[in-house]
């Protein structure tokens, strides 16, 4: 084995056998070979844009594998990890100073670019380059100005908590620039993905969204032929190209090829939200375990259909960094995609390294750190539990006027509670929270609506929607990002912090009647409250999911028994298609049909002998 590969696997806790069989590949700047050859096939913007990349910093591809047996799966491409950190693109223009001398500091310095660019470039007609206003976003600006006051995550442009900007190389003064001048800061990422291709713009907007008449003006001249329009309304332009937003090579699972058949096997599966370099860690240490790229990209295109296939039955692990206790979005979609599992009947939960990891130096930040100190193992692990807060129904009951209004708003404020931040501020979108509560959007906004009366909750920032430019198709926050504040007592409380502990080997059998006897011993209700968010409307498809489980072993059974679809249809008196359904998951059976079936599972029990079972 090659001694970079060598030292790089030891740095990150990785198995020579599970780095081999990745592989993990390296390419240099002068030798850029192996980056064609992993991006051989893909469309050719991306393959200049990825070997573009490659001659900036040595690095490595990490070869990522798609799921095996899964139906119309698209390929996967792998991800490069330069060395160090690389420019991915122009640097982004903006301003944050005075806003009453925004548009005269913008327009001075487009007009100086636009000056510069006609001397270098005679004849030409050169755009004025695009400048983001920050100046009536005050969070963000906040946040941004305060990036990099911690010296372990700083960048040579950074602000480092002072309002006014680095040097900028278009100043031969090279001297810093105030607060009320445009700068830029460099677009720098280490890991990195394929773009997606580009499709003809195909956007809806209206006019009332341009800041600027000269843009309104220059639009409807192009597209109405000079008459303006009121009302939204959608153009397509086939010359103009810009990202598919439903192609996206980074949202995908990856399945080492040594964890396929650990998979099957074990009844713990972990699932790194975090990126391959942690999976393959917690795979050298002979644990299940899947992954995707970055906290925001869990949920999947191909994760129902993976789940179904490989997950029935088990208990998931999800894996963010220990950066959850500072960075609150990490927390809020380590917290959703628990949820997306429970309300489909697994027992989930979130671990991650513990947060005192994050004052050491080195920083142990990642699972691939914690796992890489002697003597720490994946049992180490603290899990991250909350639960809502006792008094939300009292409060909703308290000012609700309607039944199926106060059920609606308990949900979204359980779900808000649940899901917010330490702080108690929501960071991710609401039609994610939507979509993994199983909740109508329209729904949320109409309870948000309510809950902002009563003051459960506080709104910064306009909830409305806006089209940024002329050609965006995704709509955007018209000034500061929108900003949703529980009220402190409706904030979730969290559980005292727990070890993971080891997995516990559940027996075949009790495997099999695992959900319909806990149900029965602990009751609905109580599966609710530990669920956290759950209504007898959530815990009926949760008992249709634990069903699923339940009979989904009855195919195994019948194969160790010898016990053919048939014959096992014609001795319990039902089709071969309805029973091919039962033991699928794909069809509830009926609570006579359901006795039958378990019954004559308990016969296959007892007629095959224990070892195998």
């Amino acid at each position: 084995m090659d001694a970079d590969l060598r030292d790089f696997l030891e740095d990150h806790a990785i198995s020579d056998e599970v780095g081999q069989a990745r592989p993990y590949i390296r390419w240099i700047k002068s030798d850029r070979e192996p980056i064609r050859v992993a991006y051989d096939g893909i469309w050719p913007g991306a393959l200049r844009y990825m070997v573009t990349l490659a001659g900036k910093e040595d690095g490595w591809i990490i070869t990522r594998h798609a799921p095996p047996e899964l139906d119309g799966l698209a390929h996967i491409w792998p991800e490069i990890r330069p060395d160090r950190k690389v420019r991915t693109g122009p640097p982004a223009l903006h301003y944050h100073g005075d806003p009453a001398k925004a548009d005269a500091a913008i327009a001075r310095f487009q007009a100086w670019k636009v000056k510069e660019a006609l001397v270098r470039h005679p004849g030409r007609k050169p755009k004025p380059p695009k400048v983001e206003d920050r100046s009536r976003k005050p969070r963000t600006v906040k946040r941004h100005i305060n990036r990099g006051r911690d010296p372990k995550r700083c960048e040579p442009d950074d602000h480092r908590g002072h309002n006014t900007s680095r040097w900028q190389p278009w100043h031969a003064t090279k001297r810093p620039m105030s607060a009320d001048e445009v700068h830029y800061h460099e677009d720098l990422g280490k890991y990195l993905f394929a773009p997606a291709p580009k499709v003809p713009w195909n956007g809806t907007h209206e006019h009332a969204d341009f800041e600027r008449a000269w843009e309104r003006a220059r639009h409807v001249k192009r597209w109405h032929d000079g008459h303006d329009v009121d009302g939204c309304h959608r153009h397509v332009d086939q010359k103009l190209l810009v990202k598919d937003r439903d192609s996206n090579f980074a949202k995908r699972i990856d399945l080492h090829p040594l964890a396929v058949a650990k998979l099957r096997a074990a009844q713990r599966i972990f699932f790194v939200i975090e990126g391959c370099l942690k999976s393959d860690s917690i795979l050298s240490t002979g644990a299940a375990v899947f992954s995707v790229p970055s906290v925001t990209l869990w949920n999947a295109p191909e994760l129902d259909q993976f789940v179904r296939r490989y997950l029935l039955g088990k208990e998931i692990v999800i894996i963010p960094d220990a950066d959850w206790f500072k960075n609150s979005l990490v927390l809020t979609q380590a917290l959703l995609c628990r949820s997306w599992f429970r309300k489909r009947g697994f027992h989930a939960v979130v671990a991650a390294p513990p947060i005192a990891g994050l004052e050491v130096e080195p920083e142990i930040k990642g699972v691939d750190d914690f796992l890489a100190v002697p003597g720490n193992t994946l049992a180490d692990l603290d899990v991250i539990d909350r639960e809502p807060a006792e008094g939300i129904r009292g409060f909703v009951e308290a000012h609700a006027r309607r039944c199926d209004g106060a059920d609606r708003d308990k949900k979204v404020l359980r779900a808000l509670s649940l899901h917010a931040g330490r702080d108690g501020t929501y960071r991710a979108s609401l039609r994610s929270m939507a979509q993994v509560m199983d909740i109508p959007h329209q729904q949320v906004s109409r309870a948000l609506k309510d809950l902002i009366e009563w003051g459960a909750v506080t709104k910064e920032g306009d909830l409305s929607t806006r089209f940024p430019s002329t050609y965006s198709h995704t709509p955007d926050w018209s000034h500061d990002d929108p900003r949703i504040t529980l009220a402190p007592e409706l904030r979730a409380r969290r559980k005292r912090t727990r070890k993971l502990g080891v997995e516990r080997s559940v027996p075949m059998e009790e495997r099999a009647f695992d959900g319909t006897r806990k149900a029965r011993q602990r009751g609905d209700q109580m599966r609710a409250k530990n669920m956290g968010t759950l209504t007898t409307r959530d815990l009926v498809k949760a008992g249709e999911a634990r069903q699923a489980l339940e009979f989904g072993i009855l195919r195994d059974l019948r194969d160790r028994a010898d016990i053919g679809l048939s014959e096992a249809a014609r001795t319990l008196g039902m089709s071969k298609s309805a029973l091919s359904l039962y033991e699928r998951g794909l069809a509830r059976p009926s609570a006579r049909r359901a006795l039958v079936l378990r019954e004559f599972m308990r016969t296959l029990l007892a007629a095959v002998p224990r070892e195998a079972a």
